[in-house]
């Protein structure tokens, strides 16, 4: 064998190699859950509103925030999660269904198509590039805070995400001002472990919250104070950024990672 074959041999097998961990890398899950089919989003918007039905698995204060249009809502976790999505299809689980999440990272679509397929559906897909990656790209076939389409400028960025959060020590350091009020926005059932934060923390669960985002009364209450926010694990306050951008507040914070950051 001739050396410039040789080289040329290695050097496909190098980037065949690198296409391989590059693709692993994107979608992890993937090697996680080898039985559960997968579309991409090349292949969904194909088949968008042509038979197929898209399922948005996540919260109901994360699908409120943002889901793909015409996606059914049934979120995984809840008791009657398998006859809420029997009850989707007309008991027909040969339907073909894609489930969706928040992205490459997020296991409850996986889990979602595991547990469907354990009672009996046939036909369904994880959707696993997530909504916010059809948002950007499909505006049109996306709904943001109840409007559609979706202006791209609205969708809130990594780093507006990031240059609101901070870390622990920040977070203590801020609070102590009287300017601060400070927000606990967990679920009660989330609340096993309370960090002392030194102050009074108002307890308002994320759909509560919402609500009260838009009153007159919480608005004026609110003041030129600037809110600082926490939640279990950090997750919560991306979504929340949205409302808060949407009703108008600019001075908050939230604490990066939530209150495992703390324990």
């Amino acid at each position: 064998m001739s050396q410039k074959k040789l080289m040329l041999i290695l050097l496909f097998g190098s980037i065949l190699l690198s296409s391989i961990i590059t693709f692993g890398q994107e979608f992890p899950l993937r090697e996680k859950y080898p039985s559960t089919k997968y579309i991409t989003t090349k292949d969904l918007v194909d088949e968008y509103g042509k038979g197929i039905m898209i399922v948005d698995v996540r919260s109901k204060v994360e699908y409120d925030v943002v889901h793909i249009k015409e996606a059914v809502h049934v979120p995984w976790g809840q008791l009657y999660y398998g006859k809420d999505l029997e009850k989707a299809v007309n008991g027909n689980k040969a339907t073909k269904i894609a489930v969706y999440c928040n992205g490459v990272t997020c296991a409850k679509s996986y889990k979602a198509a595991d547990e469907a397929q354990k009672i009996g559906f046939t036909n369904i897909y994880v959707y696993d590039a997530g909504v916010m990656e059809w948002t950007k790209l499909y505006p049109d076939k996306s709904v943001l805070l109840g409007k559609s389409p979706v202006k791209k400028s609205d969708i809130i960025s990594v780093s507006e995400f990031n240059s609101r959060l901070l870390d622990k020590d920040e977070f203590v350091k801020q609070i102590k001002s009287d300017n601060a009020v400070v927000i606990d926005i967990r679920d009660p059932a989330q609340r096993k472990q309370n960090p002392n934060f030194g102050k009074n923390v108002i307890l308002s669960p994320m759909d509560k919250l919402v609500k009260a985002l838009y009153e007159d009364l919480f608005k004026k209450n609110m003041g030129s104070k600037t809110i600082y926010f926490f939640d279990a694990v950090g997750r919560q306050v991306e979504w929340l950024q949205y409302y808060l951008a949407d009703a108008g507040y600019e001075n908050y914070f939230f604490l990066k990672g939530g209150v495992t950051a703390i324990f």
